[in-house]
């Protein structure tokens, strides 16, 4: 039987060497980036993650429905159009673009 990595010959195939070479070079990189680079990277993968989106769901619900004035007891701190909630949205937009741009180098 031919081993899938190796040819005929026994060597093994250009390509396979090519990946092998980038798998490792990636896994060094990897190895040395440093402890603001692996948080940027954690922040991304939530950032891209179904909980993410759940939680803002919620969160814009939550602000709107409290500063709708839907129930009169609870004064609203941020009456439409939520000047605040927009700043802090944008503030968050910000941080999150340099988190993304942050993990792309590599």
């Amino acid at each position: 039987m031919i081993d899938q990595e190796q040819g005929i010959s026994g060597k093994s195939s250009p390509s396979t060497r090519n990946v092998n070479t980038i798998a490792r070079l990636e896994k060094e990189a990897l190895h040395h980036r440093t402890a603001t680079d692996r948080l940027g990277d954690r922040i991304t993968y939530f950032a891209g993650s179904g909980p993410f989106i759940v939680i803002h769901v919620v969160w814009f619900t939550v602000w709107v429905i409290l500063n709708s004035r839907w129930f009169s007891k609870i004064p609203p701190f941020d009456p439409f159009p939520f000047t605040f909630l927009t700043m802090i949205v944008s503030l968050e937009a910000i941080f999150l673009s340099a988190f993304v741009l942050m993990s792309q180098i590599v």
